[in-house]
């Protein structure tokens, strides 16, 4: 299960359409996907945006030493000290005036998700409005 199912069927020849222009992440983030998807670049709207309310950097990286786990029979990997921290950065920002209700959270493995979902109602604070995916 290392490989994705899209990533199997593309490697098999099936017929595939790639994002090339995309209009929802700030630059800072898009850019980290150019290494997989070298033909992506940002819409105009994309650009200028203003600095996010409550943080330093509208990107950055946690390092922690906290190990993650499998979750259930299906081996879904999980971290629940990612996902409290996450929880509390999420109503940190609701704090600080930020809409719950424009705020997403992705994860791939359906494991951390379980996490998150326990782990945003644990922490309220408009937490819930929260789309998580």
């Amino acid at each position: 299960l290392d490989v994705s199912l899209f990533e199997r069927l593309v490697r098999n020849g099936v017929d595939h359409v790639t994002l090339e222009t995309q209009r929802r992440m700030r630059p800072e983030v898009s850019c980290l996907l150019r290494t997989i998807y070298p033909r992506l670049r940002d819409h105009a709207d994309c650009e200028g945006r203003g600095a996010v309310a409550g943080v330093r950097a509208p990107v950055f990286f946690l390092q922690h030493a906290r190990q993650e786990g499998s979750a259930g029979e299906a081996r879904s990997r999980v971290n629940s000290h990612e996902a409290a921290f996450l929880a509390a950065l999420a109503a940190w920002l609701v704090k600080c005036g930020h809409d719950p209700a424009s705020m997403v959270a992705l994860t791939p493995y359906c494991g951390q998700l379980g996490a998150l979902r326990a782990a945003f109602k644990d922490q309220g604070g408009g937490c819930a409005e929260v789309t998580l995916r």
